[in-house]
């Protein structure tokens, strides 16, 4: 749990120990091996942007490594966003996706969901970048 605690840190300095301990123990860590589902197709328990929305999962999320996965009560979050605004911060700096988290998603993967394959990918992700500049 302490590398969650110095992870916010970097993009919530202002989190002090109280808030901190809030959240802290309304959390609950589950550990995935390489290749488990967290959610399947169809259930409620989903990542943030769908909780927001209340719908089912449209998709399964698979633990591409072997990783510590943090549970939460989405009640219990609402709670945190309303009544302390740290907490709001963290709220929307998840929900705008800005994280490191896609450059971590083997390029073959994508090529494979995209109906691609990953030389297609990398000349399309070539073409895009010079594009850009």
């Amino acid at each position: 749990m302490h590398a969650l605690h110095a992870y916010l840190l970097r993009f919530v300095p202002e989190l002090t120990e109280a808030e901190w301990q809030l959240l802290a123990a309304a959390l609950q860590t589950h550990h995935l091996a390489r290749g488990e589902h967290f959610v399947q197709a169809g259930e409620h328990r989903s990542a943030l942007a769908l909780m927001l929305t209340g719908q089912p999962s449209q998709f399964s999320i698979q633990a591409l490594t072997d990783c510590e996965l943090v549970v939460f009560d989405y009640a219990v979050l609402r709670r945190l966003y309303d009544e302390w605004a740290v907490y709001g911060r963290f709220g929307r700096l998840l929900a705008s996706g800005k994280t490191k988290i896609l450059e971590r998603i083997p390029q073959h993967l994508v090529a494979h969901y995209l109906g691609i394959t990953p030389v297609s990918l990398s000349r399309i992700r070539g073409r895009v970048a010079r594009d850009a500049e």
